[in-house]
């Protein structure tokens, strides 16, 4: 008799949790019997993937800025960016000045003349902003939700595409995890289930430590998008 695919997430668990007896020194892929065998794996694919990024090229270009009001002085744009700094995720914080900022958007529009003198004759339309760059936890989202409701900033932003093709390009990195990740899909397909099914049950099982890389990863899994 089949069993409803409503009930498949909740009995691969169960059953999961059931099994005894197997071969500690076994691949827990290859040995798996179920398709909750595969939970954990998963699991510790997806959080080998995220644990530590920040020691691979491109992550130093990783941050979130907050664009600060004019009207916030000097000295209180310094004790906002000493407080972030503080915050759980962070682990610098660099102010960076109106005359910061119009250095930077002369760099970034060097072959946009007119657009620059534009700008040249009012620089004050450039705020000045914070950039924060995350530590190895990598939690964008609660960092920007933080900055949103600081005083004296005005708009967050948290480079989505940039963190996106640092994160295509981190698992592009990490062949030996793209591999894990095909055995995977394979073992998953040979039991008869879709690896999206597994990365729902390790979700609901709440065993994926959660920051941007994970959510990705996550993300890429369940609707089948990973590159390479």
């Amino acid at each position: 008799m089949k069993v409803a695919r409503s009930l498949a997430l909740p009995l691969l668990l169960f059953v999961g949790s059931s099994c005894a007896g197997r071969d500690a020194a076994a691949d827990p892929v290859d040995s798996a019997a179920s398709c909750a065998d595969l939970v954990q794996p998963l699991a510790d694919l997806v959080n080998d993937f995220g644990s530590s990024p920040i020691d691979l090229p491109g992550f130093e270009n990783i941050e979130v800025i907050a664009f600060l009001n004019d009207s916030m002085i000097p000295e209180d744009a310094a004790t906002l960016a000493g407080e972030v700094e503080q915050w759980d995720g962070v682990r610098s914080v660099y102010f960076f000045s109106k005359d910061e900022a119009l250095g930077e958007f002369r760099e970034l529009f060097a072959d946009q003349p007119e657009l620059i003198q534009t700008v040249e004759r009012d620089p004050s339309i450039l705020p000045a902003s914070l950039r924060v760059k995350p530590d190895a936890t990598v939690d964008l989202r609660n960092i920007a939700d933080r900055l949103r409701s600081s005083p004296g900033v005005m708009q967050v932003s948290s480079a989505d595409a940039a963190i996106e093709a640092f994160a295509a390009r981190l698992w592009l990195l990490r062949g030996s995890l793209r591999e894990r990740h095909a055995e995977l899909f394979d073992r998953a397909i040979a039991l008869g289930c879709q690896l999206s099914e597994v990365a729902a049950a390790v979700e609901t099982a709440g065993l994926v430590s959660r920051n941007t890389f994970t959510v990705w990863l996550m993300d890429g899994i369940r609707i089948g998008s990973l590159p390479g």
